[in-house]
Formats: C-alpha cells, sequence, structure tokens
C-alpha cells in the first residue's frame, strides 16, 4: 500500500540548494545497510554498491535559466 511509504520530514531536513561539491551531498542509506549512520556523503556511495545492484542516472535538466 502507497500509505506504507509515508514518513515525516522536518522541513529543516529539506534542502533548499544544492551543496557547494555536488559529491558532498547526503544521501540516505537504509539501515539495515549502513551499520552507524544513515546519512553520509554522497562520495562514499561506492561503499554501499554490490556487484549485482542496479543503478539507474537520470539526465536532469537544470530549470533554473533565470
Amino acid at each position: 500500500k502507497l500509505q506504507e511509504f509515508d514518513f515525516e520530514l522536518p522541513e529543516e531536513l529539506i534542502a533548499q540548494s544544492p551543496a557547494s561539491t555536488r559529491d558532498h551531498s547526503k544521501l540516505l542509506i537504509e539501515s539495515e545497510v549502513a551499520e552507524n549512520s544513515p546519512i553520509v556523503d554522497f562520495y562514499n556511495i561506492i561503499n554501499f554498491i554490490k556487484n549485482d545492484d542496479l543503478i539507474i542516472f537520470n539526465n536532469i535538466i537544470n530549470t533554473n535559466l533565470v
């Protein structure tokens, strides 16, 4: 059910702008995979990828053309 994916997200935890160094943005790791903190810097993602994982990349167009 869709309700199973509902969760509280405090407003102060929502990024208002991108990290100055993109690979230093925060990444939430599923708690069974992350031993200590489930929040890591994105550049550490390689530590959580297994050989049989599927990675899907998205091309995102910057809409801030002001």
